[in-house]
């Protein structure tokens, strides 16, 4: 929804922008990076390991980004869930990985 249709996720968020320019940027700073998220996690799962790695990093670059956000920013509740599942998405990732190399 945040590539292609964002309204109702920036009012659920609080978000807004002045014109088209804001939305696009939604669009792509955020939407962007979600869907390239979601296809390394498909690439990874039925392509195999060479996506271990890119999938790795753009997890990653999300979980750290939002915690020196939430450290600079300050405390709220969504951005500590987004933490906590962004940590929770890399732990499982890791675990899966050592899962598939056991299998192999």
């Amino acid at each position: 929804m945040w590539s292609f249709a964002p309204d109702a996720n920036m009012t659920q968020y609080g978000i807004s922008t002045d014109g088209i320019l804001g939305v696009n940027m939604i669009k792509t700073d955020i939407g962007a990076g979600l869907l390239t998220a979601s296809l390394f996690s498909l690439l990874y799962l039925f392509k195999g390991k060479q996506w271990f790695l890119p999938l790795v990093i753009i997890v990653s670059a999300y979980l750290i980004i939002r915690a020196i956000s939430l450290l600079m920013d300050g405390y709220n509740e969504m951005a500590v869930f987004g933490v906590i599942l962004e940590g929770a998405v890399l732990i499982a990732i890791f675990r899966l990985n050592k899962l598939l190399n056991s299998i192999s």
